[in-house]
């Protein structure tokens, strides 16, 4: 089972860089721009898309029981965090993200 910090966590850090983009906070705003930049569909750690004319960043991974992907739209005020309780619920995870970056932009 996730632990609640493990949650907690996510929403933090997806927040963090929704928030860093414009504001900065750790790091400048000008530093958080660099890592959402888009070189290639690639940023520093986050693959970058665009939805609605607007950039979307997203960054997924595993820990072998759990999948967890993050998406972040750049200038729509917005984050989410999709999780599931299953290092093979990958599939699953980046569908239901798929679907949110379409509907939510």
């Amino acid at each position: 089972m996730l632990h609640g910090g493990h949650r907690r966590g996510l929403a933090a850090f997806a927040g963090a860089h929704l928030r860093g983009l414009h504001e900065g906070g750790l790091l400048s705003a000008e530093t958080f721009r660099r890592l959402h930049a888009s070189h290639g569909g690639f940023g520093m750690g986050w693959g970058i898309t665009e939805t609605g004319g607007q950039p979307v960043s997203a960054h997924a991974g595993s820990a072998g029981t759990f999948f967890a992907q993050m998406i972040v739209w750049h200038g729509l005020d917005r984050a989410v965090v999709v999780m599931a309780n299953a290092g093979a619920a990958e599939n699953a995870v980046r569908a239901v993200c798929g679907h949110l970056i379409k509907i939510l932009a």
